[in-house]
């Protein structure tokens, strides 16, 4: 159930910044002298909160999968969890 959530979301975040990449959804053209301004922060804004927010969400999941991939490759006796 674990990695179908973190599938989900990482689907969800790239579908989110590709709009955003490709322009898809944009903001109309400026009528004001301080339009360009405006859509110029805009666009910093967005490239730095998807630089913040894309390593919280992509390497958590990608370290599991190689700690796990590590360990399986491991020789020795393998300890087991019961509950």
């Amino acid at each position: 159930m674990g990695r179908l959530f973190a599938v989900i979301v990482v689907v969800i975040a790239a579908a989110s910044a590709t709009i955003f990449m490709l322009h898809v959804w944009w903001p109309p053209p400026d009528i004001s002298v301080h339009g360009a301004g405006i859509d110029r922060e805009l666009g910093q804004t967005m490239v730095a909160t998807g630089i913040r927010t894309a390593p919280a969400i992509v390497p958590p999941a990608s370290v599991k999968a190689l700690v796990n991939a590590a360990s399986a490759s491991m020789p020795g006796p393998k300890s087991e969890t019961r509950v």
